[in-house]
């Protein structure tokens, strides 16, 4: 009789660890960040990282060591609209040379991931370059040019116009065009963001209180 309910109460045990051994694989294997998300039209949702990685569901960029604010829908290229890098590559000599012999002012506004001082004016066509070891990694061009009356979402050389305003000028000026602004990264901190994509969004860099650079999903 002692052997028939032990043997009995080991049975039970087994079943009960088996039950939740399966319950909580069931419950990972279902977590919304295993899942694949797509947008409205069917098209899958990938994730990006700054270095270009590519992650289809948010456990791949988990897994790979991102935290919330490294990746997202809006880091992928195809969700940006990139500026000109006609300049990229370039020393800061032949950046200057060439801004000369194309009539337009030139200035280093990061240089190895330090802010420079700037002054706060706009003014048409200048470049705002970021350079790290001596070569131009990327810039923006500032511009005066007024909005496209035909969109709401404007374009690379209207939107340049914020390189230099502050946060709130820029939240402004987004607000007067009826777009969505948002800071990603500020003073070299990538900032946490949303993972959607919202067409015409500005996604700005800021350094010092000034904004140095931005992409438009």
């Amino acid at each position: 009789m002692k052997k028939l309910i032990l043997l009995t109460s080991i049975a039970v045990f087994i079943l009960t660890g088996f039950y939740l051994f399966a319950t909580r694989n069931s419950e990972e294997v279902s977590s919304p960040d295993t899942e694949i998300t797509y947008y409205e039209d069917g098209t899958p949702v990938v994730y990006c990282d700054e270095n270009g990685n590519r992650y289809n569901t948010v456990a791949e960029a988990k897994a790979a060591g991102l935290t919330e604010a490294q990746y997202g829908a809006t880091y992928c290229p195809e969700n940006t609209e990139p500026v000109s890098a006609d300049y990229v590559g370039m020393t800061v000599v032949e950046a200057q040379a060439k801004a000369d012999a194309d009539g337009v002012p030139f200035r280093v506004v990061i240089e190895d991931g330090q802010p420079q001082p700037i002054t706060k004016d706009i003014r048409e066509g200048r470049i705002n370059a970021t350079v790290a070891n001596g070569v131009v990694t990327e810039y923006s061009v500032e511009s005066m040019t007024p909005p496209v009356e035909e969109t709401n979402v404007p374009a690379s050389t209207t939107v340049s116009t914020i390189i230099g305003m502050t946060t709130a000028e820029a939240e402004a000026y987004a607000t007067t065009q009826n777009v969505p602004f948002r800071v990603v990264m500020r003073d070299g901190e990538s900032l946490p963001v949303t993972m959607d994509l919202r067409p015409g969004r500005i996604n700005a860099v800021v350094e010092a209180g000034l904004v140095v650079s931005y992409t438009i999903e």
